[in-house]
């Protein structure tokens, strides 16, 4: 909290889905975010299925597996790893749609585990 002080960021805690998304809507503006941003509902049940606090990196490919598990944040995870591993999923994914299977175990956290996205711990969306 205080670097966001130190920065003027000063957003109440939001007591509502609707208010929850407009902050999320004023991050993704802040941030000049180009991708889609998703907001959990107010049980927090994906960000705590995903462990997501206070943060961390997933990559999830088309197929719906998540490719790529980082530690926990702040320093618990690697961007050059995740990076590299992106990279990775990336040409993985360019060569199925060119009609080329992937490799075995492409779609495989660091630690060798194959999940579904919408099934890590419970999480359905």
């Amino acid at each position: 909290m205080k670097l966001n002080d130190q920065a003027g960021i000063l957003i109440e805690s939001p007591k509502d889905f609707e208010a929850r998304g407009k902050v999320a809507a004023q991050c993704q503006e802040g941030l000049h975010l180009s991708l889609p941003v998703l907001v959990d509902g107010m049980d927090n049940k994906v960000g705590d299925a995903y462990a997501g606090w206070p943060d961390r990196i997933y990559i999830v490919g088309s197929d719906g597996k998540i490719a790529y598990k980082g530690g926990p944040g702040p320093g618990g995870f690697s961007v050059a790893e995740a990076q590299k591993r992106f990279a990775t999923v990336l040409e993985a994914e360019a060569k199925l749609a060119e009609g080329e299977r992937p490799p075995p175990g492409s779609a495989k956290t660091p630690d060798g585990a194959s999940e579904k996205a919408s099934e890590a711990k419970g999480a359905d969306k």
